[in-house]
């Protein structure tokens, strides 16, 4: 808090008070990890549904109905959940806001 003694013709007892809010964590540590394990899971919960419904269209239309789509093995849809969720958990990380509050007239 910054006290200032009023300029104006009010009493000398008078003083104009000014707030200054400044807001700083570290929710880094914290944040990460809950973030980068919910955006794995559905990541991976979402790749996978997908690939099925791919693999099902791909079934539905294809020329020869005996003819069997080639599925990737779940390691190797697993391993690039995993990458792809490290690459998004690295750049797109939460930012910490400060916040400040305008002084009052």
């Amino acid at each position: 808090l910054v006290r200032r003694q009023e300029k104006s013709s009010s009493p000398q007892d008078c003083m104009q008070i000014e707030r200054c809010l400044s807001a700083k964590s570290s929710l880094a540590a914290k944040v990460l990890y809950p973030l980068w394990a919910f955006l794995k899971m559905r990541y991976a919960s979402s790749a996978e549904k997908s690939l099925l419904g791919f693999n099902h269209v791909c079934q539905m239309h294809s020329q020869n109905p005996s003819a069997t789509v080639t599925v990737a093995p779940p390691s190797s849809l697993r391993d690039s959940a995993r990458s792809h969720i490290k690459e998004l958990a690295r750049t797109q990380r939460p930012r910490v806001v400060i916040a400040e509050t305008e002084p009052s007239n």
